[in-house]
């Protein structure tokens, strides 16, 4: 019997329009995400009614998923860059930043940057003595104050700006064997080990087992590189960067011009 067809989405500039404006850099890094236009958003209800199963798989941990996409059908999360995974609400795995590596990572960066943000499933919490810099999430000064905040320091990831990334692209003892990825519009991020989108995605599909047929994947940034090595038809949004064109089967259109609708018409999913 074929399987159902699966679906993973990356949420911003895919589904999600990335913010502009006064707010923007309070959504696009620790916020909530934009919400889908109307059109992408039934193309999901479609997509679902037909029978398939949608994933979303995104940088972002829950938290800062858009309520209106969370309302969508969808069969589980790929969050935090791949760092958690779940089928329905059954977690699949959880990786975590250890206390001490978190504690290297944190001093380097901070001196050279401010602009600092740690990920954990339920919030996103600014780094850095500018607690104004980013208003609308709870900031703490460093390390220390954060493991007061979280003792358990459940964080599966950490964003940064330029300056960030560069420290730590000089620093490969502190780096180690972590990733680092510009994930575009100026924001980077770090993450343990065998995490990637691709892990989260392979971990899902092994638990579907035969219920998975044809599996699709959409994106738009370098973060989605690894999410095209676990499906079977890559699609990159007209808004993607060139690499991520380059490695697509398909270049579907832009945000802003419904492009998840259109893949999913193209494909003959809806």
């Amino acid at each position: 019997m074929q399987g159902k067809p699966i679906l993973f989405v990356d949420l911003d500039n895919t589904l999600a329009p990335r913010a502009t404006g006064p707010d923007a850099a309070e959504r696009n890094v620790g916020g909530v995400c934009m919400p889908p236009s109307e059109r992408d958003a039934d193309a999901i209800r479609a997509f679902a009614e037909a029978g398939g199963l949608c994933f979303w798989c995104t940088g972002r941990p829950r938290s800062g998923i858009n309520p209106a996409i969370l309302a969508l059908p969808h069969a589980g999360r790929v969050t935090m860059a791949g760092a958690r995974a779940c089928v329905g609400e059954k977690v699949l795995f959880e990786n975590r930043i250890p206390a001490e590596k978190l504690e290297a990572l944190l001093g380097l960066l901070l001196q050279v940057t401010d602009d600092i943000v740690v990920e954990t499933e339920a919030e996103s919490i600014g780094v850095g003595p500018n607690r104004a810099l980013r208003p609308h999430i709870r900031t703490v000064a460093d390390f220390d104050e954060l493991k007061c905040v979280i003792p358990s320091l459940p964080v599966g990831k950490i964003c940064m700006d330029p300056r960030g990334a560069q420290a730590l692209l000089a620093a490969t003892e502190v780096l180690g064997d972590y990733s680092l990825v510009d994930t575009a519009g100026g924001v980077w991020e770090t993450t343990p080990p065998e995490t990637s989108k691709c892990a989260g995605i392979r971990a899902v599909l092994a638990e579907l087992g035969d219920e998975a047929g044809t599996v699709y994947g959409i994106g738009d940034s370098g973060n989605d590189l690894p999410l095209f090595e676990a499906v079977d038809v890559r699609i990159a949004m007209g808004n993607a960067t060139d690499e991520v064109k380059e490695t697509a089967d398909w270049v579907t259109t832009g945000v802003l011009e419904g492009g998840v609708a259109v893949a999913l018409e193209h494909f003959g999913l809806i």
